[in-house]
């Protein structure tokens, strides 16, 4: 989706594509995360992106399938926020795949323990769980993505993946502490989002200056690319590690 996005979100009519494969995979933003949190920010630039996953994919069978819809714009509006805001809410989707649904509860119910907690908030958490008779998947898998929104309007989210001989308890136990920590930085962008958002501030019509909950090697790898391929001016303000600020000089391409 990331190879394919760069070129629809600027292209001069509607785009719909289809992605089968792994929805729900290590090492890479899971399909509700680029949904709600990544599809969040980029309607902030412009375009539009509508996702409807038609059936999810864990490793090591895949078989998900994901149907995109993309409504482009003319040109992506730079992004000015350095603040996160207040939390005043946050949702998430906890799944499970051929497994028990006590899978999927387990994990919400120990996320919605530490968000009461640590940020003094009533998560409402979807759960997604499939019966026996009526479950399409390949092989078995769980996982949970959660999201925090500011008074502001803006998107923190964290992740966490099921695993073999990993309890529920601590996949929402660690998806949870994420997001809090997340929260606590007070910056506007994630430390997975950011490096996301590069390509796009790249070539969006102005300067951008976003505050990041973490300067990632990520993020420095997607700066040194747009800076090479691009010429793209970047200033990064901070340690590796730690929170910092992006200031961003866009291109204002448009086709």
């Amino acid at each position: 989706m990331q190879a394919v996005l760069p070129a629809a979100v600027l292209s001069p009519n509607s785009v719909r594509f289809t992605l089968t494969g792994g929805t729900d995979v290590k090492w890479s933003p899971p399909v509700d995360y680029l949904q709600h949190i990544f599809g969040h920010m980029l309607k902030r630039m412009g375009p539009e992106m509508k996702i409807r996953q038609v059936k999810r994919g864990h490793y090591p069978r895949g078989g998900g399938i994901v149907e995109c819809d993309v409504i482009p714009s003319t040109q992506l509006n730079p992004i000015n926020e350095a603040d996160f805001g207040e939390p005043v809410n946050v949702e998430g989707i906890s799944h499970c795949v051929k497994l028990p649904s006590h899978v999927a509860e387990r994990q919400a119910r120990t996320a919605e323990k530490i968000i009461r907690s640590e940020l003094g908030l009533e998560p409402d958490i979807h759960i997604e769980h499939y019966p026996k008779e009526n479950d399409p998947h390949l092989g078995p898998g769980s996982g949970i993505v959660l999201w925090a929104e500011s008074n502001n309007g803006l998107r923190l989210g964290a992740d966490s993946l099921g695993e073999r001989g990993v309890r529920a308890e601590s996949v929402g136990k660690r998806c949870a502490n994420r997001l809090v920590d997340e929260v606590l930085t007070g910056r506007a962008v994630d430390s997975h989002l950011c490096d996301m958002l590069i390509p796009y501030l790249a070539v969006a019509s102005g300067k951008s200056i976003i505050g990041v909950t973490e300067i990632t090697s990520h993020l420095l790898t997607n700066i040194s690319t747009v800076r090479e391929v691009l010429g793209t001016s970047v200033e990064v303000e901070g340690e590796s590690g730690k929170p910092g600020m992006i200031e961003i000089q866009g291109s204002g391409f448009s086709l």
